[in-house]
């Protein structure tokens, strides 16, 4: 074959909270066009993308499309597509290395945050994405805030007297995890709603039971 192209989303880079079987799928795509490459199989390529705007489930619902905003990935469109696919077919191309067979799109860092001037994206605040955190670019008076923050919560959890005061507390700790969780904004959190409400199937096994 001239080329053995694996479309292997992002989830397998940097996770996917909800479906971790789906983010494991996506990196075994990956470790296989490496050893496909190692091996001297030429095209063989593992294409990470990013979601696509204009095509496909998160062109089509609003939920995705949120949801992925507020992560910050990087809108990937049908043309730039298009253009990578036409590269990595071409017959021409040399055997790649088994370093260089996997490609990564759609991913954002905090170097494009600071480039666009934007506030820091709480999911690259994770340990995982650490290693991107340049100091000259991390924004580190926010991140004392946010510990700050947090700490205040317990503080306010142990001083809340009646029960009621303490579940309020209790709920907006919640809210936030969860949050972070599902990728989503605090204000979209519900307490009201359960997770089969923001498009979460596999919890359905909890209500069943």
């Amino acid at each position: 074959m001239n080329c053995f192209i694996f479309l292997s989303p992002i989830a397998g880079i940097n996770g996917s909270p909800e479906q971790s079987n789906y983010a494991a799928g996506c990196t075994f795509q990956d470790v296989l066009a490496r050893s496909r490459s190692a091996a001297g199989y030429r095209g063989s390529v593992a294409i990470n993308l990013g979601w696509m705007r204009t095509i496909g489930i998160i062109a089509e619902t609003k939920e995705p499309q949120r949801s992925h905003q507020n992560v910050g990935d990087m809108s990937q469109v049908e043309a730039d597509f298009f253009v990578l696919l036409e590269h990595y077919c071409n017959p021409l191309l040399p055997l790649s290395a088994p370093q260089d067979s996997q490609v990564l799109i759609g991913v954002v860092t905090q170097a494009h945050v600071h480039a666009r001037d934007d506030a820091p994206i709480d999911a690259l605040k994770r340990p995982f994405f650490a290693s991107f955190n340049a100091p000259q670019l991390y924004d580190v008076k926010q991140h004392e805030s946010t510990v700050a923050t947090q700490e205040d919560r317990v503080v306010l959890f142990w001083q809340a007297v009646p029960p009621q005061d303490r579940s309020i507390v209790a709920v907006s700790v919640l809210k936030a995890r969860l949050a972070r969780a599902l990728d989503a904004s605090v204000d979209d959190v519900d307490s009201h709603r359960n997770l089969l409400d923001y498009g979460y199937r596999l919890v359905g096994w909890y209500e069943a039971a």
